[in-house]
């Protein structure tokens, strides 16, 4: 390719990529409240059907099962605020318009105009990605030492100032080495609203960087940089994202032994390197509970009671919105909207249920639940029985980590970073399995 193509290429890249993200700010911006169930958004869905309809024949190979279910489940979203009851929340139809954004990319990401730059814009995401992510690493690791955030206007100010849930309890015998001035410490954040969705960047990151140690020829540098973020993922104190990179770190090496890597001195090398960094920590796990109540002072067991008593009561909500509204929900973006008139006590935190399949199922109804499982089950079931490239099982695995993640928090759906994880690397992991991409597959399967 030349240097002249190549700039076109870029350049048209980035308009499509500035227009799609662009879709949701517009659709805001338009918007009037002069029609109860017609927004902007809809015209754009509209144009889109449309053109799915009358170029049918020229773009059949997006006509796969699992894009289907996708369109189906898109297409419930919209649905259940059409028959929710009473106001929908301010920001529904926003949401809408996101989701169409992702789906919107989710079916450009499969394009053979993505195919041929595949190489190029690959390169391009890991440059970016990996100096956002030792900026983040290294920004993480310092507010958890000085306590406070490091001077960064964009740093957020959610659970600098007050106990809550970015805070955790320690007693004084722990980390007296670091002379915290209080027995709530602060967990880190980087740049992100809460360290819980810090925890899912960085095992993003975690699983991309074991990608890079295959791939390049400075794997001691790699092993550092893994080191550098499992350390920062320590320091977020998120129980449900460490637990699923542990979790999954095992699928892990399990696809890529059954897809012929020699994995011997990875796996070696990565699990010396998380017994040491947890021996380290032992402490500070066992006070956050990792290893059970009795392990945990009178103190630690009291602080975490107040989170989970809230993630109980959210979760009967759920259950009571599923008995009353069981096919379509109380409609997108409204459990927080609506969560006190399917509550049986008075007063409930404002916040979504911390299972994404809940709050799916509650929202959206069950049949959009069912259908979301079913398009996450067909490239499950890829995966496990075809030869997969090392990107795709490195992008697989993160989406099933942010999907185990998602039995204990919402994030992965309920904000625009978490579906943007799981739609657009499944995307990727979509053009490998499609019969028209046979060329692809010899091109990227050993990359």
């Amino acid at each position: 390719m030349e240097v002249s193509d190549i700039k076109k290429t870029e350049f048209k890249f980035f308009i499509f990529l500035i227009i799609a993200l662009l879709i949701p700010s517009i659709c805001k911006y338009f918007d009037t409240h002069i029609f109860k169930n017609f927004k902007i958004i809809d015209f754009f869905v509209f144009l889109g059907l449309l053109f799915f309809l009358l170029k049918r024949k020229n773009l059949k190979k997006f006509y796969n099962l699992e894009n289907v279910l996708l369109i189906i489940f898109f297409i419930f979203l919209r649905i259940s605020l059409i028959f929710s009851d009473g106001e929908n929340h301010i920001k529904s139809f926003y949401e809408v318009s996101t989701y169409f954004s992702l789906f919107f990319l989710y079916f450009f990401f499969q394009t053979s105009y993505f195919l041929k730059n595949k190489k190029f814009l690959i390169q391009l995401f890991f440059t970016l990605f990996f100096t956002i992510s030792l900026f983040e690493s290294i920004l993480g690791i310092e507010q958890f030492i000085f306590q406070k955030k490091v001077g960064f206007f964009f740093e957020t100010n959610f659970g600098f100032d007050v106990k809550n849930s970015a805070s955790i309890y320690m007693p004084n015998s722990y980390l007296k080495y670091l002379n915290f001035q209080t027995n709530y410490i602060i967990r880190s954040h980087g740049t992100f609203l809460h360290p819980n969705i810090y925890a899912g960047f960085l095992v993003i990151s975690l699983f991309l960087t074991l990608y890079n140690f295959f791939k390049s020829e400075k794997k001691l540098l790699f092993l550092l940089f893994f080191v550098l973020n499992f350390i920062s993922l320590i320091l977020t104190f998120s129980r449900a994202a460490l637990g699923s990179f542990v979790l999954v770190l095992f699928l892990y090496f399990f696809l890529l032994l059954k897809n012929g890597f020699d994995i011997k001195k990875l796996f070696f090398f990565t699990f010396l390197i998380l017994l040491i960094i947890v021996s380290i920590f032992s402490k500070e796990f066992a006070q956050r509970g990792f290893f059970g109540k009795y392990f945990q002072t009178e103190e630690s067991i009291s602080a975490d009671a107040g989170s989970q008593n809230t993630r109980n009561v959210l979760k009967d909500v759920s259950y009571n919105i599923l008995k009353k509204k069981p096919f379509l929900g109380v409609g997108l973006r409204n459990f927080i909207l609506k969560r006190e008139n399917f509550s049986n006590v008075e007063k409930i935190d404002r916040a979504n249920v911390h299972n994404i399949y809940l709050l799916i199922a509650s929202e959206t109804g069950l049949f959009s639940l069912f259908v979301f499982l079913g398009f996450l089950a067909i490239f499950f079931i890829k995966i496990l029985k075809n030869k997969t490239s090392l990107l795709s099982i490195s992008l697989f695995c993160i989406v099933i980590a942010f999907l185990i993640i998602g039995f204990l928090d919402h994030y992965p759906i309920s904000t625009f970073f978490g579906k943007m994880v799981i739609f657009l690397f499944l995307a990727i992991v979509n053009n490998e399995f499609n019969s028209h991409l046979s060329y692809e597959k010899k091109a990227f399967l050993y990359q």
